[in-house]
């Protein structure tokens, strides 16, 4: 007979993990003085590792100077000129700055679903700060929201779902697949976490895309696709089907459809997939707000 599942999702992480982020990253635990804090320590100094048993938030501050918008940019083929020749940091990137660490530190979180709305535009070189919350509603599952900050101003408001694998699925590394992990390895850099950190993890090799990448993805498309006349980005809607985290094959890097319906009276709606190959590996609709996204 089978043991019932755990009614608490235990995640163990090495303490040493969080010194791979660059900015100032904290975990805090919201029951850290109850008799039940959410937050553990096990081992000695110098081996000491993280017990999440509940509930935990998340600070993240940082800056992004424009070389590392540049690189991003180039690494998720977003041709718009105010990311290189402006102060304007990608949506995307914000995205991608509160999703990648979890990523990187829960080895076995595959993310199913995420939501974004950008409430302002953030600027190149000055203070950024996420502040979030991930919870675990039921055992192997995860939920996470956050709200990213500049000036004071919420700039970006995200939620994501997914599941937690103990031990995680080991993804190994493909052959012929050397260009599309190049521009991982690229957009990995351009948010300050090693490439190896992420596809030699010590839970096993982990040759997949970040969520946090395919998310950042259609962004280039709607400029590219729709020449500016979209719109800029008010929100983004991905689910992930199939297998996740999404092995990164020699078929090369996802490609983004969209299609515009017609337009309302103060939005346009943007149908999306990500395709790797035949296969439909996301899907989901963005909001974009007339006028268009160039300078």
């Amino acid at each position: 007979m089978e043991s019932a599942p755990p009614s608490v999702t235990r995640i163990s992480l090495p303490e040493s993990a969080l010194a791979i982020l660059d900015g100032a990253f904290a975990l805090r635990d919201p029951r850290g003085r109850s008799p039940h804090p959410h937050i553990l320590h096990e081992g000695l100094p110098g081996s000491r590792r993280l017990i999440l048993e509940g509930d935990v938030l998340i600070r993240h501050d940082y800056r992004i100077p424009p070389e590392d918008g540049h690189r991003f940019v180039a690494a998720t083929t977003d041709p718009n000129p105010i990311h290189r020749a402006g102060d304007v940091v990608p949506g995307a990137m914000t995205l991608a700055r509160a999703l990648l660490p979890l990523e990187a530190l829960l080895e076995g979180l595959a993310l199913r679903s995420v939501h974004v709305k950008f409430t302002r535009i953030a600027r190149y070189g000055l203070p950024l700060s996420s502040r979030g919350r991930l919870s675990f509603p039921e055992p192997g599952r995860a939920r996470f929201e956050a709200v990213s900050f500049q000036g004071g101003e919420s700039v970006a408001e995200i939620s994501a779902q997914g599941e937690i694998r103990i031990p995680p699925r080991p993804v190994p590394r493909p052959d012929g697949a050397d260009e599309t992990l190049s521009r991982i390895s690229e957009f990995l850099q351009s948010l300050h976490l090693p490439p190896r950190t992420w596809f030699e993890p010590a839970s096993g090799p982990r040759y997949a895309f970040p969520a946090a990448y395919l998310v950042s993805m259609p962004s280039g498309t709607y400029v590219r696709n729709l020449e500016g006349e979209g719109g800029i980005i008010n929100a983004l809607t991905l689910e992930f089907d199939g297998e996740v985290p999404v092995p990164v094959t020699a078929i090369g890097a996802p490609a983004v459809e969209c299609v515009k319906e017609p337009p309302k009276r103060s939005f346009h709606r943007v149908l999306t997939k990500i395709l790797g190959g035949v296969m439909t590996l996301a899907k989901g609709f963005a909001i974009l707000r007339p006028g268009s996204a160039k300078p």
